[in-house]
């Protein structure tokens, strides 16, 4: 059942994002705006044009007090968000080589997981959007970013020509990733993390990845090891995005 319909971007739709209180929705666009709407109704709060190419990436912040833009104008973009949804631009990092789509904050809310479109996902300080560390992906475009509830573990995927979800560990200078997800026919495009430990924190973790070869994969990340648990091809093709309910019984796609 349709809730409401968000009217007022005048090109595509690019990204979404939920406040953690639930009470607001943050898009974004190919017309290069970034909107606030309330919810449930719909209603459109705010609309800011910090970018000057379309945007894709956003996120907020586990505080609900942030917001994280990624642009194909090469940067991330920082704001303030307000209870009321009122926003205002903090800070522009510097510009990196190439788009910068997918974007993600570590649940401490200290990082940014940034996927550039050189083939690397950057780490940058939230305070300074300084780079802290960056990591090689196989495909050119990051089409998919998540963190462990932890922190401890990013995963991230690069599209076409790898097939792969890669797993590395944050706080570790390892050259090589913790683990891969290998099974798709072609490109992963979305990444799910589900926490089945009780504290909501460690391991073992559910994983689903989604891709282009219409795949939805299920896999168990236990003591370093990933075991994949099954899957299921969905008539239609290509899939771009995976998510689980809050309480893991249910999976999005």
């Amino acid at each position: 059942v349709q809730v409401a319909a968000l009217e007022g971007h005048t090109m595509a739709a690019a990204g979404v994002a939920f406040h953690p209180d639930g009470a607001l929705l943050a898009s974004t666009s190919h017309d290069v705006g970034l909107r606030l709407w309330s919810l449930p109704g719909g209603e459109s709060l705010a609309e800011l044009f910090t970018h000057i190419s379309l945007v894709k990436g956003v996120a907020f912040n586990p505080d609900g007090d942030l917001l994280a833009t990624g642009s194909w104008d090469r940067t991330v973009a920082i704001h303030d968000v307000s209870p009321e949804g009122d926003i205002e631009l903090r800070d522009v990092s510097a510009p990196f080589s190439a788009v910068v789509e997918p974007v993600a904050f570590s649940p401490d809310g200290a990082l940014i997981a940034a996927g550039v479109g050189d083939g690397r996902v950057v780490l940058l300080d939230v305070v300074t959007l300084d780079e802290v560390r960056a990591y090689p992906v196989p495909g050119p475009e990051i089409t998919a970013l998540a963190f462990s509830p932890d922190g401890d573990l990013l995963l991230m995927a690069g599209g076409f020509p790898d097939d792969t979800a890669q797993m590395w560990p944050v706080d570790d200078t390892s050259s090589e990733p913790l683990a891969l997800l290998d099974g798709h026919r072609g490109s992963v495009m979305g990444i799910a993390v589900y926490p089945l430990a009780d504290d909501g924190g460690g391991d073992p973790l559910l994983l689903a990845t989604v891709g282009d070869d219409g795949q939805v994969i299920m896999w168990r990340f236990d003591e370093g090891e990933v075991e994949r648990l099954g899957s299921v091809e969905l008539d239609g093709g290509w899939l771009t995005s995976a998510a689980f309910s809050v309480d893991g019984a249910l999976l999005a796609t």
